[in-house]
């Protein structure tokens, strides 16, 4: 992952921080050159799907504290997770309607939507601040932060980057309010780690998109409101024919057919889609963005990993 790696005058590394502040920013390569001013390196470089990091220490530490305005997120962030969560955490395993009883908290302390625009309901703060919040809430309670990953930094955030103004207006301000997650659909029986492989089709006859497939292993369905399903559009092999569609829970010929436990006590569910039809203007990214969509998945895992 490094190249040119030197160790500092004083003997010590101290990366940690500057590469999960770079990470969150990789979506937008040119905040690196800005992240580093200041510091003692000379030259970086990032791509968003392959973060590259050339770094030539001149000597000397580097600055990896937080600044005040962190710390009192952090502060935050604590404080409601230990008053609010830390009462009802046994409630998670035994109690299945409280996971929608903790979205609607966390939405009322406003602890969703961080990093998406207050035009849609959102906080605003950058990735690295929305991942703070995140890693304070998970010392508490590992669910809900997991929530507030999903409505943040994760799913939430591949509608307000891709999506048309209308349909952010649409969803975005019920999932920053908590009244509803997003899922995201990829894997499949046969397209797990290959997900390339995938079968799912998606065909537009007239103003519709209507969808044939099966998918699996997908998070917090119970709770979702609109899932964003990885597709097949065209018949070109591989990634060159994916692209993917926003799928409303009410859309006709959708299913969420069989829910089931992962090893961690998370319930994932199957969705079936026979013959689904969903408005053409629905579509997210056409073929061919299955590079785009990865993306946004490398930032998703950043919430994920604070979580």
């Amino acid at each position: 992952m490094t190249a040119g790696l030197r160790r500092p005058r004083d003997g010590s590394f101290c990366l940690s921080r500057w590469f999960a502040k770079a990470a969150c920013q990789a979506v937008d390569s040119t905040a690196i050159p800005a992240l580093l001013e200041g510091n003692h390196a000379k030259t970086a470089s990032c791509k968003a799907t392959n973060i590259i990091f050339c770094i030539n220490f001149a000597g000397g530490r580097m600055d990896f504290s937080l600044s005040g305005s962190q710390r009192d997120l952090q502060s935050s962030v604590r404080s409601i997770a230990e008053k609010v969560f830390a009462p009802e955490e046994h409630r998670w395993e035994s109690d299945p309607t409280y996971s929608a009883e903790a979205l609607k908290k966390l939405g009322e302390n406003d602890l969703l939507g961080l990093n998406i625009s207050p035009r849609y309901g959102g906080i605003g703060l950058s990735p690295f601040d929305s991942a703070l919040c995140i890693e304070e809430m998970a010392k508490v309670s590992p669910p809900a932060a997991m929530l507030m990953a999903c409505n943040s930094i994760g799913q939430a955030y591949y509608i307000e980057h891709f999506a048309r103004e209308e349909l952010r207006q649409r969803f975005l301000p019920g999932v920053c309010a908590g009244e509803a997650t997003v899922s995201i659909a990829i894997s499949e029986p046969g397209a797990g780690t290959a997900a390339t492989a995938m079968t799912t089709v998606a065909e537009q006859k007239g103003d519709k998109l209507v969808i044939n497939g099966h998918k699996h292993y997908v998070s917090l369905a119970t709770t979702s409101s609109v899932f964003i399903v990885y597709v097949r559009l065209n018949e070109t092999k591989g990634a060159g024919g994916i692209g993917a569609v926003l799928v409303q829970r009410d859309a006709p010929g959708f299913k969420i057919a069989r829910l089931s436990r992962n090893m961690g006590g998370g319930l994932q569910a199957d969705l079936t889609f026979d013959n689904c039809e969903v408005p053409a203007d629905q579509l997210l990214v056409g073929a061919g963005a299955f590079a785009k969509l990865t993306h946004c998945y490398n930032l998703e895992r950043v919430g994920a990993c604070a979580a």
